[in-house]
């Protein structure tokens, strides 16, 4: 017969209740102290190389006031990028070819429209490349040739000129829209072609730059013929002995 095992019953777990004594007050001590250890602080390190803050009007400080300027929601008028300085000018041109900026396309892009802006003479060549590179993005490539627009030299009708047939029409329409900024004699033959464009946004604003041209050389005549019947006049005009 098998032996019987006893079944004892297993006794709870002893719980032992530690008893939180209150801190002692040190009645001697001003102000009043307790008898717990100090917590230990640590000291603050300083470096040992001297460091320099950017000076006023120093290429690093206008550097950071200009990427203030880029971030605001609309963008600064003329006077705000006065107030910067003359190397405002040739700090935007580098900042196109800035790696860091290259990351972020609306940046990049503000930066362009910008020079336009100020007409700043010097980006024309950076701009040209951008508007001609197939790697850049069709909104790259309309503000390009939206700030070459602004510039009001007629050495960017050639590079217009040649974007006329890019395969985009938005940025078709933005070329259009340039050569009709421009408004000049050389612009006329480009603005002939894309008036005649497939997309009829494109031809739109072609034929509307094509009218104000016509306009303004209407304007320029009827000054012109004015200013010779003043001559004419005065020529015919005997003068009084006084």
């Amino acid at each position: 017969m098998p032996e019987k095992r006893s079944r004892r019953k297993a006794r709870p777990p002893v719980i032992r209740k530690t008893i939180e004594r209150p801190s002692v007050h040190d009645s001697d001590a001003e102000p009043p102290k307790y008898n717990e250890r100090p917590v230990r602080v640590p000291k603050d390190i300083m470096p040992k190389s001297n460091v320099r803050l950017a000076k006023r009007g120093s290429k690093a400080l206008i550097r950071v006031q200009v990427e203030v300027l880029l971030r605001r929601r609309e963008p600064p008028n003329d006077d705000a990028w006065a107030q910067l300085g003359p190397s405002v000018h040739p700090m935007l041109v580098e900042m196109l070819d800035d790696i860091a900026i290259a990351r972020q396309p609306a940046m990049r892009q503000r930066i362009i429209a910008t020079l336009g802006q100020l007409k700043v003479k010097a980006a024309i060549p950076h701009l040209s490349e951008i508007l001609a590179q197939k790697s850049e993005d069709e909104i790259t490539r309309t503000f390009a040739a939206s700030a070459l627009g602004h510039m009001g030299d007629t050495t960017v009708i050639p590079i217009l000129g040649r974007a006329a047939i890019d395969k985009s029409d938005v940025v078709r329409r933005q070329v259009a829209y340039a050569l009709g900024r421009v408004a000049s004699a050389d612009a006329v033959p480009h603005l002939v072609i894309l008036a005649d464009d497939p997309a009829q946004h494109v031809r739109e604003i072609a034929s509307a730059g094509l009218q104000a041209y016509e306009k303004q050389l209407g304007k320029r005549s009827n000054r012109r013929l004015k200013q010779a019947e003043k001559k004419e006049r005065a020529v015919m005009t005997p003068a009084r002995d006084d």
